[in-house]
């Protein structure tokens, strides 16, 4: 048998800034983690906004970043790959916001450039593994798109919603990327009444692909949930939620079934 490492220490060290002159604000992070097997890595993020008016905000921010491959990725019997790299990613975002009280609005573009992305494949697997597949790289990988999200207060309710719209690539086989779809949103609608919350949520996406490409297409779908909260004593409460209320049936992982309509209630204690 193969011999493996079983333990991983991180060591890590960061340094932020913060700063808040006028109509301008800004951030600036480094962060340095030094990883079993992977020696330092350092990334950060630099952010910079401006207030056009009291309601109004622009921003622009980029950051980098690095994931090692967990141990299920390495050794999982029969999927794990010893040979898969660390992620990197270089991302960047700019945005338009509204807020003021009782309502705000969102619409964010982003780009994330991702070199050795982890994900499943049944290509060139190690012996002894690849039956259902096995953690692998895609070399570079690119995901562009938008995204327009908001909320509003009107009486005792506040309206949510969100939508995003993207382009996942794998740029080595000009390929969308899998398990990725390429527009996917939610609206909920909240009802509060004094120590009552109640509210209504969906959820939608469209249609993704695992790692065999079309012969594993899982459809689009659209889930529904119900939930209350309600604050009997200070620290206290009673909750419930009813999960896929029309018990649709949908896929995240091709071939791995999904909860079916679920229903379950608590009492929560809070310290505040």
């Amino acid at each position: 048998m193969l011999g493996f490492n079983q333990t991983r220490d991180t060591n890590s060290s960061a340094i932020s800034y913060q700063l808040n002159r006028g109509s301008n604000i800004s951030n600036f992070s480094v962060r340095n983690d030094s990883i079993t097997g992977y020696g330092p890595q350092t990334t950060g993020a630099a952010s910079y906004g401006y207030f056009l008016t009291k309601d109004w905000r622009t921003n622009i921010n980029y950051g980098t970043g690095f994931r090692a491959p967990t141990f299920n990725d390495l050794y999982y019997p029969g999927y794990g790959n010893t040979a898969v790299l660390p992620e990197k990613s270089k991302n960047t975002e700019a945005g338009v916001h509204y807020e003021k009280a009782g309502s705000d609005a969102h619409l964010v573009a982003f780009s994330n450039s991702i070199s050795n992305l982890i994900q499943t494949t049944k290509i060139n697997c190690p012996l002894g593994t690849g039956s259902s597949g096995c953690a692998s790289n895609v070399s570079s990988a690119k995901i562009t798109g938008a995204s327009l999200s908001g909320s509003q207060a009107l009486f005792n309710f506040i309206i949510k919603a969100s939508f995003t719209q993207q382009n996942p690539v794998n740029q080595g086989t000009d390929t969308t990327l899998v398990k990725q779809a390429k527009r996917y949103g939610n609206v909920a609608v909240e009802y509060i009444h004094s120590n009552l919350t109640t509210g209504v949520e969906g959820t939608a996406s469209g249609r993704r692909y695992d790692y065999l490409g079309s012969n594993t297409g899982m459809g689009g779908y659209a889930l529904y949930n119900l939930y209350a909260n309600y604050s009997f004593e200070k620290d206290w409460s009673l909750f419930a939620r009813w999960n896929n209320i029309f018990n649709k049936d949908y896929q995240l992982s091709y071939g791995y079934n999904t909860p079916g309509s679920n229903v379950f209630a608590g009492i929560r204690y809070s310290m505040k």
